[in-house]
């Protein structure tokens, strides 16, 4: 059996920790953690003195005799020897994906402290792995026809299909990879450690982690920051519709303050009504070719370009720092306006199956079987059809890209149960929090985080204009408010250097 092989690489190092679920109320559990020499692509990118090993815990916590897993734990120190009390814990980028070791390691420098970086479980190095290498060969024929057909449509759910049946083949127990578990597994990081108190963070949808820490594990907490983060009463499939929207006209009264942009691009709400609706129409074949995905593939890649592909090029787009055209949204959709729809065929021949559905493409690989266990356990659930159809009214862009998403047939095989409703609350706390939203972010939106600090009394929200998804990864003045904060987390940040950040230069030509 699979906990068996797992028992017998672990060896020594026995440590014994009780906690609450939170669900089945507080029982004994045992874990293991057992220290071991960090994975190669982890050493090569982080510069300080860095240690791993891994935790074992079992995958299912209301079957607690059954099979154990195990979850990557890197712990990255600041230079100098001395750090601050109460360490770090860092809970990934996104769901579905394993921490950015490069990204997040100068952060304990920063803020000097330990770093503890959780692989997620079911990504990463952690054991096992949930990645569905069956839908990622799908990509260029999910980008060589429109969602709407339903020969597509068919392919990924027989893709998901496969992937779902060769995992439990091997004894996964796919309902175990949702929040609650995740929840748990960072409490018992925290007790196999002997960390008695900690600060969390948590960067994109791995929000939704943190904030059932705080539902289930409060005390332990010193304080929290958030990076562009989402909250467990909206599900992303919504955002989807309401984040776009809102990152959208964002960008948009900013061009208009713009006077070159404004002249160039005048009514970009009603020039990217009218280009989906074009498009959806008289959707335009372009073949992409010498880029790395087409010389990857030995071939060009045809792409189709309607009303839902235009859509999740320009969510992508106006919220990813990594690709950094939020500046040229407006181009982009004039051009789209026109029938040019180069720069949208480009973007979704590279990333063919994120772009549009997950904020951040590429740069970290996505764990395709961690990501639907979450969304059909804790989200999908809860998504309101007729909500839905609702906000995306006539615009058939919408509806195909979201209330008809693809994802969302996944689910039907995809057999993980639910989570209670409890899930979906808001969450109370008054635990020192910073959230930074980016105002053109469409996955994390803003008028989502100011709804959501009604409850968290002890939030400060800084509300970041010009930015996207991950504001830290972006400039100094995020980075150094964060850094003053932390040492005195009660008090408010001085934001006073985001009046300094100036406005995005548009791309008119």
């Amino acid at each position: 059996m699979r906990a068996a092989r797992l028992t017998a690489a672990l060896g020594t190092a026995l440590l014994f920790s009780a906690a609450c679920t939170g669900s089945s109320g507080t029982e004994f559990r045992p874990t293991t953690f057992r220290q071991t020499p960090c994975p190669e692509d982890v050493t090569r990118v982080v510069l300080t003195t860095v240690t791993c090993g891994f935790l074992t815990v079992p995958e299912n916590r209301s079957e607690p005799d059954g099979d154990t897993i195990r979850l990557l734990v890197t712990r990255v120190q600041p230079p100098g020897g001395n750090p601050a009390p109460d360490p770090v814990l860092i809970l990934g980028i996104d769901l579905g994906k394993t921490p950015d070791y490069a990204g997040f390691a100068p952060g304990a420098q920063r803020v000097n402290r330990e770093l503890i970086l959780l692989d997620q479980r079911g990504t990463g190095h952690s054991e096992p792995t949930l990645a569905c290498p069956e839908v990622e060969r799908l990509g260029e024929r999910f980008v060589g026809a429109r969602l709407s057909d339903p020969e597509v449509r068919a392919d990924l759910q027989s893709a998901a299909d496969a992937c779902h049946d060769r995992l439990t083949g091997e004894g996964i127990d796919l309902s175990a990879y949702n929040v609650g578990e995740m929840a748990a597994d960072a409490e018992d990081v925290r007790l196999a450690l002997g960390i008695p108190r900690w600060n969390i963070a948590s960067y994109g949808s791995a929000s939704r982690v943190a904030l059932e820490i705080v539902r289930r594990f409060p005390e332990r907490v010193r304080a929290m920051w958030f990076d562009t983060p989402q909250f467990p009463q909206v599900d992303e499939v919504t955002l989807g519709i309401s984040g776009t929207r809102y990152a959208l006209s964002q960008i948009f009264a900013d061009c208009a303050a713009d006077r070159e942009c404004s002249r160039r691009f005048p009514d970009l709400s009603n020039a990217l009504r009218e280009a989906v609706v074009r498009l959806d129409e008289e959707p335009v074949t372009v073949n992409v070719a010498d880029t790395p995905a087409a010389k990857a593939a030995g071939h060009p890649i045809r792409v189709v370009v309607d009303g839902a592909a235009l859509l999740r090029a320009v969510r992508g787009m106006v919220s990813s720092i990594d690709l950094g055209m939020a500046p040229g949204v407006p181009g982009a959709i004039y051009r789209a306006l026109e029938g040019d729809v180069d720069v949208v065929a480009y973007l979704l021949s590279e990333q063919p199956v994120c772009l549009g559905y997950q904020p951040v493409c590429g740069a970290q690989p996505l764990f395709e079987g961690a990501l639907f266990s979450i969304l059909c356990h804790d989200q999908v659930p809860f998504v309101e059809a007729s909500r839905l159809t609702g906000m995306a009214g006539g615009d058939p862009g919408f509806h195909d890209a979201y209330v008809d998403s693809p994802y969302l047939d996944v689910c039907e095989a995809w057999d993980v149960g639910e989570a209670t409703s409890v899930a979906r609350r808001p969450v109370s706390s008054d635990i020192p929090m910073l959230i930074y939203v980016g105002r053109y972010d469409a996955f994390g939106p803003l008028p989502a985080a100011e709804q959501a600090i009604a409850s968290l009394s002890g939030s400060f929200l800084v509300d970041v204009p010009y930015q996207g998804h991950n504001v830290l990864g972006s400039l100094d003045c995020y980075r150094n408010i964060r850094n003053a904060w932390i040492e005195n987390p009660t008090s408010a940040p001085d934001t006073g250097c985001i009046e300094d950040i100036p406005s995005p230069i548009f791309a008119t030509r």
